[in-house]
């Protein structure tokens, strides 16, 4: 069931980051150390396989009931968690109210646009290396690479 459950939440996040998303589209994990993670979409062939983008849930100390999102985007192996949640009202609130103000705001847009950057720079690295590629061979194998950022393996 779980490696169910960690597979939906992979296909799911696994897709370019935008600043137009939806509050339903998230989901939280937690790990081993039963720490609460908000799930952040990662572009395919950034990070390696079973990992993405995740920034850990804090609780306010002085309310337990209510939560906050820390600073730090951190990169996740979804292999380390062990529990997985689509409804976020608990965390966000009604309607995912404080989600949705996430998404609106300059951190999570610095984020979109950091991914895109990263992501933009490993495929213009992985070209030039292709342009200076001396065999067959290794032509292949920069082909390979670039299949990552489009979700498809090439033989």
């Amino acid at each position: 069931m779980i490696e169910t459950q960690r597979l939906l939440v992979q296909c799911t996040m696994l897709r370019q980051p935008t600043i137009h998303e939806s509050a339903a589209d998230f989901f939280v994990g937690f790990d081993i150390d039963h720490t609460p993670y908000l799930f952040l979409p990662t572009a395919h062939g950034v990070l390696e396989d079973h990992e993405l983008y995740a920034v850990p849930i804090l609780m306010r100390k002085k309310d337990a009931r209510m939560y906050l999102l820390d600073d730090t985007i951190l990169a996740v192996d979804l292999k380390d968690f062990d529990e997985f949640h689509c409804d976020l009202s608990y965390y966000f609130g009604p309607e995912y109210n404080m989600l949705k103000k996430y998404l609106k705001s300059t951190e999570y847009r610095s984020y979109v646009m950091w991914s895109n950057g990263i992501r933009q720079d490993q495929i213009n690295e992985l070209l030039d290396s292709y342009a200076s590629a001396d065999t067959e061979e290794a032509k292949q194998t920069i082909r390979q690479q670039l299949s990552r950022f489009s979700g498809r393996v090439t033989g």
